[in-house]
């Protein structure tokens, strides 16, 4: 078997497993040109990287790997799809919320020029007169194109593009490969490690911060990204946070994966009630008898 691969930097590495025959990088000859890893050499290397995943270094390797996979790997992939989908003259898939997204930071810019319309006469525009048809918005003004913009729906493309894409699967697997490693280096502390990154989720959720999120950077239904977002400022494991925010909006009491039942949440209240916040301001209400 050849071992080249191991003593590659980890961008190089990423650069390699995501790269297909056609493509090159920095003009590098890399040992697996074509980027067919299998799944046993993708371990081999995350292993020797992070010293036989050490808790610390499999963090920094996540953080790399999301990093490369957000800015560079996805954006990628979605050209890849979308053109695709174009070339075949099929209908390009939007959000099941109807795949219509504001910019609001750049409508309130645009709001300020002279002669623009209002923000109700903008979101009645959107919502009956615009519709999405062949990834096209329909019927929508020349003056809001700046930042009303269609969100297709990739995970739907992606089934029908890049079912079989070795390049997906590399760095699906590395992601996971990762994450499953992610927990602390002493046993005894797991469960408490898991307890913490609940009641993490519950305080965030509590103080409307998750709310605030998805309403300022159209984060819902995108849950990956979401996850990417808490964890750029909160110690979250990026796998578990994205089941418990996919469980949370979903609105299923059912799903195990649900942080915010009612036992979690009356903790998080007693320790947030210590730092003397008002109670009348937290998301979710107990009446005197102590019930939702």
């Amino acid at each position: 078997m050849n071992q080249k691969y191991l003593k590659l930097t980890l961008p190089e590495f990423l650069q390699e497993i995501s790269s297909k025959p056609s493509e090159s990088f920095d003009g590098k000859e890399y040992s697996y040109p074509n980027g067919e890893y299998s799944e046993i050499e993708i371990f081999n290397y995350f292993e020797q990287i992070t010293g036989e995943f050490k808790h610390n270094k499999v963090k920094q390797a996540i953080d790399h790997v999301d990093f490369y996979t957000e800015l560079f790997f996805i954006p990628r992939i979605q050209k890849e799809s979308l053109d695709i989908y174009i070339e075949h003259n099929w209908e390009i898939p939007s959000r099941k919320d109807g795949g219509i997204l504001i910019d609001i930071e750049k409508m309130a810019e645009a709001i300020n020029v002279p002669g623009m319309l209002s923000p109700n006469e903008i979101m009645d525009i959107i919502s009956n007169e615009c519709t999405v048809r062949h990834g096209k918005i329909i019927n929508l003004p020349n003056c809001l194109e700046s930042f009303v913009y269609v969100e297709y729906d990739y995970d739907q493309m992606f089934d029908k593009t890049h079912l079989t894409d070795f390049t997906l699967k590399n760095m699906q697997y590395a992601h996971d490969l990762l994450s499953d490693n992610l927990i602390p280096e002493s046993n005894e502390n797991i469960d408490l490690y898991e307890k913490n990154q609940t009641e993490t989720m519950v305080v965030l959720h509590e103080l409307g911060v998750l709310d605030f999120l998805v309403e300022k950077f159209g984060l819902r239904d995108n849950y990956a990204k979401f996850a990417n977002v808490l964890r750029s400022f909160v110690d979250l494991n990026h796998d578990t946070t994205r089941r418990m925010l996919s469980a949370l909006y979903s609105s299923d009491d059912s799903d195990k994966n649900i942080p915010t039942k009612e036992k979690n949440i009356s903790r998080v209240h007693g320790e947030l009630i210590t730092l003397g916040l008002d109670t009348s301001k937290f998301k979710t209400q107990f009446n005197k008898l102590g019930e939702k």
